[in-house]
């Protein structure tokens, strides 16, 4: 009876975990999974992990998530608890939280809960709010024989580092400059101690000028440091953002497709706001304190030269400040964290209502999304309000620290003055260098009180930096091309220098967006010669966009290949890949700036010439030219200024500008009536270039020279417009449905 007691209490026990937050909704079990093997001494990289648990745009199953932490050698099992047996799993363990989140559950008390939720932190729930929410599944995940601790809890200063790269030069030099600032500070006290005790008091008054001269000459090598520093500081921050900025948007724009489609728009934008806030703590405080460090012991060395016991007393108080805010450290990083999230969350949703305003409108919904914002906007600023309350307390106890410090000092050393133990000169130069002494432990306490505020902001930013590139990713096994006439080893890719001759191969390629799920397509193979024009069809959910994805480049096979004029794309260069494939989606963005900009995104070698064909070519020429400027004319931000028709035709314009040889049309025309269709197809039909269509008019895949009918991420007929209506297979089927529709 004992023995089971002991057992219990050994589960049931409370077991902190490290808290590693999820970065978007769908990463929850990905993030769960990482802070039960943090909690055993196994760090993975979340974007690792998110591959493991095969997080795809609907998230992760529990059984992916067990299966993932078996790959880490882990005992993993699910299991099917009553709340009043839950105490029986050995924490901690994951639970799957309100049938849409998983959270890890710490430990129990006879009145609480603990968990480790991935989106809010660590949080103690009552036994009647955790029932709510509580689903009966529980994920029990503990080390198994084949498990290996390794890697580490990400660290700050090594991330703040990283960015410091191209700037070290001037980061050294201002703190060198900082350095030297403690020679005219010495000084100064040096020079006030001889002013009282030697002037003043014993009398030397021939010493005056030669001690204001020196005092001038101090002040005026302090001032030409400073304003030394301070260009070199001005410089040094603006040469970081810079840096920065450019290097972090560079990586959005080589991050992957699946990256963007996993995040809110908005939240991506918010981070670039972020740069900013990161360039100033590590060119201002940062800097401050490393500074501050060496100063502090230089400046140390001198009080206790001067006094040992007032010095151990200004030490000891410093020192009781750090551990005190090493305390609280760790809780207000959570928060800080959890309120960086929840304001890119609130950002998201105001640029998602601005872009669909005209939904909103249309729909009557402005209650609606007015409520969602107002949830979002108010969970962040009730968190941000709690946290500055703490914020002004910390923020207030460097000053306090240093009024005590003073006041015991001034007391201290006026008894020891009075006794003879100490003259005054001596301890208003003391007071002199204190308040130096003191100056850096602001800077220090400051910095960790803002790191702590931070800490949400370069986590969001490292999920951008750390992600892996397109280049980065590992590319689908598949054969090499095969010799022949046509397609010689040689990279004779082109039928000019910076051109495909627009053939196309999908070689047994399969795809899923979850590597762990039943793939969406399954050994695709379909080739496109030069000028052939081939459809897509089938009902919604058969794979027709995801192959158009696949052959755009914006998603890469789990296994085979897609061959580029015999080449796989990774082999081309990328000009040569911009100047010969396009793709035309429903989804259509336009820039504030000109029609002309608009159309060749600001590449200044495309000509004219090839904007008004494409325009013609789309159907769009007559109205570009009717407006003042012609192609020079505005365009509003999204296109605002024209009709749903005239962008869809604009966007046709834009892939046809660069003369492509392979164009891939996703319900290209959808916005066009069947007059402007049928020229817009025919102009693009005398073009010459390949074309591979997804459309479900299917009037639109009549003048296609081959059909492949999907279903099930397969093909399922393939064959011209006449041969399959004639077969009266699922073509025929398909066909007569939407007649009938």
């Amino acid at each position: 009876m004992l023995a089971g007691k002991i057992d219990i209490a050994a589960f049931t026990k409370r077991k902190k975990t490290p808290f590693i937050m999820q970065m978007e909704a769908v990463e929850c079990g990905a993030a769960a999974l990482a802070i039960v093997m943090g909690y055993y001494g196994r760090f993975v990289p979340l974007s690792q992990l998110r591959q493991e648990c095969g997080v795809s745009r609907d998230g992760s199953k529990a059984s992916n998530v067990l299966k993932a932490a078996r790959r880490f050698g882990m005992i993993a099992k699910g299991y099917s608890k009553g709340l009043n047996k839950v105490k029986e799993v050995k924490t901690p363990f994951i639970c799957y939280w309100e049938f849409n989140h998983f959270i890890v559950v710490e430990g129990f008390t006879k009145d609480f809960v603990y968990v480790n939720d991935p989106a809010h932190g660590h949080r103690r729930l009552s036994w009647e709010t955790f029932g709510e929410g509580y689903t009966g599944v529980v994920l029990a995940i503990e080390p198994g024989e084949d498990f290996r601790k390794g890697g580490t809890m990400p660290k700050m200063l090594p991330v703040l580092l990283q960015h410091t790269r191209g700037s070290r030069h001037a980061l050294a030099f201002v703190m060198i400059c900082g350095l030297l600032a403690t020679a005219p500070a010495v000084a100064s006290a040096a020079l006030t101690k001889v002013l009282l005790d030697s002037v003043i008091a014993q009398g030397h008054y021939d010493w005056l000028r030669p001690l204001l001269s020196s005092m001038a000459l101090v002040m005026i090598f302090q001032l030409s440091l400073t304003a030394l520093s301070g260009q070199f500081y001005r410089r040094m921050q603006m040469g970081l953002s810079a840096r920065l900025q450019a290097k972090f948007f560079k990586k959005l724009l080589d991050l992957p497709f699946q990256f963007y489609s996993q995040r809110y728009v908005g939240d991506v934008v918010d981070r670039t706001r972020l740069v900013g806030s990161i360039v100033e703590l590590i060119s201002g405080r940062l800097t401050s304190a490393a500074v501050g460090v060496v100063t502090m012991v230089t400046f140390g060395m001198v009080l206790f030269a001067y006094n040992p016991l007032l010095t151990s007393i200004g030490v000891l108080a410093t020192a009781l400040n750090f551990i005190f805010l090493r305390m609280v450290a760790k809780r207000r990083e959570e928060a800080n964290i959890v309120i960086s999230k929840d304001q890119g969350r609130v950002q998201a949703v105001t640029i998602a209502a601005i872009q669909s305003i005209d939904t909103i409108k249309a729909s009557g919904l402005e209650d609606n999304i007015y409520g969602k914002w107002s949830g979002f906007f108010s969970a962040a600023s009730n968190a941000t309000l709690k946290l500055e309350l703490e914020s002004r307390i910390f923020s207030a106890l460097p000053t306090l620290t240093t009024t005590v410090i003073n006041t015991v000092t001034l007391i201290l050393g006026g008894i020891m003055v009075m006794s003879g133990d100490m003259t005054f000169g001596t301890l208003m130069a003391f007071n002199l260098l204190m308040g130096q002494f003191l100056g850096p432990m602001s800077d220090l306490l400051s910095l960790s009180v803002q790191m702590q505020q931070i800490r949400g902001n370069v986590i969001r930013l490292s999920d951008v930096m750390d992600h892996p590139s397109r280049s980065d990713m590992p590319q689908p096994d598949s054969d090499p091309p095969a010799e022949t006439e046509s397609n010689p080893a040689a990279p004779a890719i082109a039928t000019s220098q910076n051109k495909l001759d627009g053939r196309i191969e999908f070689k047994n390629v399969t795809f899923g967006y979850s590597p762990l799920e039943a793939p969406l397509i399954r050994n695709f193979d379909l080739e496109i010669l030069p000028g052939e024009r081939v459809a897509l069809v089938g009902k919604s959910g058969c794979g027709k966009s995801t192959l158009a994805k696949l052959a755009a480049g914006l998603l890469t096979p789990q296994s085979g290949g897609i061959l580029f004029s015999g080449q796989p794309r990774d082999a081309i260069p990328k000009e040569v890949i911009a100047n010969s494939v396009a793709m035309i989606e429903q989804d259509i963005t336009f820039f504030p700036g000109s029609i002309l900009d608009n159309l060749t995104l600001w590449d200044m070698t495309i000509p004219s010439a090839w904007a008004h064909e494409a325009c013609e070519d789309a159907g769009i020429l007559d109205t570009v030219l009717a407006l003042p400027g012609g192609l020079d004319a505005s365009v509003a931000e999204g296109g605002g200024n024209f009709s749903g028709g005239q962008r869809q035709r604009l966007e046709i314009a834009r892939s046809l500008v660069r003369k492509p040889s392979l164009l891939i049309l996703d319900e290209a025309t959808s916005a066009l009536d069947v007059e402007m269709e049928e020229k817009v197809i025919g102009n693009i039909r005398r073009r010459g270039c390949s074309c591979l269509v997804i459309a479900h008019r299917l009037s639109t895949v009549k003048n296609c020279q081959k059909i492949v009918v999907m279903e099930q991420g397969e093909i399922a007929e393939i064959g011209s417009y006449d041969e399959l209506w004639k077969k009266g297979g699922k073509f025929a089927a398909l066909l007569q449905s939407r007649k009938s529709g």
